[in-house]
């Protein structure tokens, strides 16, 4: 299992994360099995929320602030 940081350094850092999350959220906004889901979505605290648990969970130095 990596340790540290490693991971975070693999997606880019908070920029390489910052490019997965916002092609993440365009994806969904074309796949209609998505829209759905989404549809009362804030898209940027969205964005901003999942670019801070995919640095947390990578070992980045993000600290989470949404909902457990």
């Amino acid at each position: 299992m990596p340790t540290g940081d490693s991971v975070y350094r693999a997606f880019g850092e908070r920029a390489g994360i910052e490019r997965v999350v916002t092609r993440l959220i365009a994806l969904y906004k074309i796949d209609p099995r998505l829209q759905p889901i989404f549809a009362a979505a804030d898209d940027d605290r969205l964005r901003d929320l999942l670019i801070e648990q995919f640095c947390y969970i990578t070992g980045g130095p993000c600290r989470y602030t949404g909902a457990d």
